[in-house]
């Protein structure tokens, strides 16, 4: 099973497990967007604090074709990001596992597009505390909707590594993983119907 977005369908995370994410995070997916739709304007996901100031955003892609990684959140609306152009076998036609990184220690920011360093960027110092709204398949006011399907969605209070992620990206989480404990959210999205669905992480309130 897989989640698809069409039209104005999107899924808010409840704010209260991103209390962790300061300095580092990972966020993993798979996803494979609408053949006839992508590249448009939209966003796979977006996290706001209670101001609206943007923490994190994923274009995949903009119109333009450039994937878009944004993490961080000074106060003042600006945020770190990282960007490149990609073909659209990257966003469509096939499924792409992603994994987005960030480190405030080291300043790096890093996209892996099937477990292989797709592209990456360093002096990226602004932490992404204060989570108060995530969505997903859209923006975080309810508005950019992702057109397209998505499966195995992670979030990560800590940037893992390479090896980690090729080692798990085809498999389904579980306590064997080395950062169990740091998997603050994970939607399988093996509901299979209905509009609802269930974080299966160990840090999950429902």
């Amino acid at each position: 099973y897989y989640i698809s977005f069409q039209d104005t369908a999107s899924v808010v995370l409840p704010a209260t497990g991103f209390s962790s994410i300061d300095s580092f995070i990972t966020v993993a997916f798979w996803v494979n967007g609408d053949l006839n739709l992508q590249p448009q304007n939209d966003q796979v996901f977006e996290a706001i604090d209670a101001s609206g100031n943007r923490v994190l955003n994923c274009h995949l892609p903009w119109s333009n074709g450039r994937i878009y990684w944004d993490a961080g959140n000074d106060g003042t609306g600006s945020s770190d990001r990282i960007d490149q152009f990609a073909t659209p076998d990257a966003y469509k036609y096939f499924w792409n596992h992603y994994a987005l990184t960030k480190n405030v220690a080291t300043g790096e920011m890093k996209i892996y597009r099937n477990g292989s360093l797709w592209f990456s960027g360093t002096g990226k110092t602004r932490r992404m505390y204060g989570i108060d709204r995530f969505r997903i398949g859209g923006n975080g006011v309810g508005t950019a909707f992702y057109d397209g399907k998505m499966d195995e969605f992670q979030v990560w209070n800590v940037a893992l590594d390479s090896t980690t992620i090729q080692n798990w990206m085809n498999r389904e989480v579980t306590a064997a993983h080395p950062n169990y404990s740091n998997l603050v959210a994970y939607y399988r999205f093996n509901e299979g119907t209905g509009t609802t669905v269930s974080d299966a992480g160990p840090m999950a309130n429902n």
